[in-house]
């Protein structure tokens, strides 16, 4: 960006102050949504992905616990 876009861009948010605010706010919670529709819906990629990683933790933690005897 240059100089100008920077200075632009801050004028335009100090115009336009409540508007920018009420977008930001609008797509945060909108990303908020989405996260917790993913959480409650996963991809089945994502199930799978989860699955594996628990099951290399339970590794871990079993190879740790027979090390330690």
């Amino acid at each position: 960006m240059t100089l100008e876009q920077v200075y632009a861009a801050i004028l335009y948010y100090l115009h336009n102050k409540q508007a920018v605010d009420a977008y930001m706010t609008d797509w945060l919670e909108w990303g908020d949504r989405m996260r917790e529709e993913q959480r409650r819906n996963p991809n089945p990629v994502v199930h799978k992905l989860r699955k594996l990683k628990a099951e290399k933790m339970a590794i871990q933690t079993h190879g740790a616990q027979v090390s330690h005897r």
